[in-house]
């Protein structure tokens, strides 16, 4: 059980900007940004963008997945931990180079769609938003030389 960094862009504001990663010649084979956020109580939709602006390598990847982490032994304004936590959104990893983006919606009325390796794609989880979401973004590099550049945001609504 690990406690989860919570990502400290968590004003009041509808939307957020929580990453901007430039990685060049990645080394391990994987690396793993794990957050989370708290929700404003208001909102009934989160709308994930992961904006790839470039990536380069032998054989990288990027992928999203946003989860509903373990609160059942936090107190109320703890960091919820990594034990049990429940993917509501596994996005498609991108394995395409260039500029392609990814949304991921979760909340009441979300559509499910399909994600895209390649191509810009949407994939979302129809279910009552949570007063907390944790997220991966994962990129991985089978040839110890991937280059990313992306930028992750999210909109309430």
């Amino acid at each position: 059980m690990a406690a989860i960094t919570q990502n400290t862009n968590n004003g009041r504001s509808r939307i957020r900007f929580l990453e901007d990663q430039t990685i060049t010649n990645q080394n391990p084979d994987a690396a793993t940004i794990r957050k989370y956020i708290r929700v404003p109580g208001w909102a009934k939709i989160a709308t994930f963008v992961l904006y790839q602006t470039s990536s380069a390598g032998s054989s990288e990847s990027l992928q999203c997945i946003i989860y509903l982490p373990s609160i059942e032994t936090a107190a109320q304004f703890a960091a919820p931990d990594d034990t049990n936590m429940v993917a509501l959104v596994t996005g498609t990893a991108i394995t395409g180079n260039g500029s392609i983006t990814q949304t991921y919606t979760v909340g009441q009325g979300a559509a499910a769609g399909s994600g895209s390796a390649t191509l810009d794609s949407h994939q979302g989880n129809p279910t009552a938003l949570p007063p907390i979401l944790a997220y991966d973004l994962i990129t991985t590099d089978g040839g110890n030389d991937a280059d990313y550049a992306f930028k992750f945001i999210v909109c309430f609504s």
